[in-house]
């Protein structure tokens, strides 16, 4: 009878630290994919940032290259 409450002890102690981290992992998954969503979301602005100026300084090469062509 010792030795079964021992084992229960036992395995209560192992199960507690498990059941412990385990609660905890929801949480970290949540921020974990916050994290990536949000690095996800300033890549995609800078990037669309790039592009707009990319676009308005060749819309400014076109006006000159167009003005040099009606000459």
């Amino acid at each position: 009878n010792s030795r079964a409450g021992h084992v229960e002890k036992t395995a209560s102690d192992v199960e507690a630290p498990h059941v412990a981290e385990k609660e905890k992992l929801p949480g970290e998954i949540d921020k974990l994919k916050k994290a990536r969503e949000d690095g996800a979301a300033a890549a995609k602005n800078e990037c669309d940032a790039a592009v707009a100026k990319v676009k308005e300084e060749c819309a400014g090469e076109m006006e000159i290259l167009k003005k040099r062509h009606l000459e």
